[in-house]
This record gives C-alpha cells, sequence and structure tokens, in this order.
C-alpha cells in the first residue's frame, strides 16, 4: 500500500504452492471522489503455472477503457482486446471485499 499524488494504491499478490497451479496479482487505485474512496484504476493478471496460460486485464475507470489479453508465459508478444467499461455504480474501497475476487 502506497499513497501517490493523491491516489491510495492497493498490491495484492497470490501464489499457491500446493494445491493450485495459480498466481495472481491485482493492483487498485483509489482517489477521494467527496464521499468515498473511489476506484479509478485496476490491474490484473493470473498465471497457471502449469500450461503457461496468462490473462492479463487492466482498466481506466476515468476514461471507461479497458484492455484485456491472454497468452501464454512463452510469447513475448501480447495482443490487447480494448473496450468500454460499462456504466454503474462507481466502484469504492469498501465495496471490492477482500480484493481477491474483485475482476474488474
Amino acid at each position: 500500500m502506497r499513497i501517490d499524488n493523491g491516489s491510495l494504491h492497493l498490491h495484492i499478490a497470490f501464489f499457491a504452492n500446493a494445491g493450485s497451479w495459480s498466481m495472481s496479482n491485482r493492483r487498485f487505485q483509489f482517489k477521494w471522489n467527496g464521499e468515498a474512496m473511489a476506484l479509478i484504476g485496476f490491474e490484473y493478471s493470473h498465471v497457471r503455472r502449469n500450461t503457461g496460460e496468462m490473462h492479463q486485464t487492466s482498466v481506466n475507470y476515468l476514461t471507461g477503457r479497458r484492455k484485456d489479453a491472454k497468452g501464454s508465459i512463452e510469447d513475448d508478444e501480447t495482443n490487447w482486446i480494448w473496450s468500454e467499461v460499462p456504466k454503474g455504480p462507481q466502484t469504492t474501497l469498501s465495496t471490492i471485499g477482500n480484493g481477491f475476487e474483485f475482476e474488474g
């Protein structure tokens, strides 16, 4: 956790060494909106260590843009697919739960 330029940054990592091949990272960026700490950015990466399958997501809630990529750790090229973020209630620090299940 760190505060930089008025934004709260949280980083949550998961690494299973028994019972699962999963490894993931989630990064959240929040900014005070006058009422709550609003989510303005989110990044997610997941790797299955046994197959090398990889998934990445990056969301900018201020611009309403999202990019996703699927691939393999054996391939250096990342092909991003851009999309719009659906409109809805603003996500806040108090609504992301423990962070491990949040997917943007």
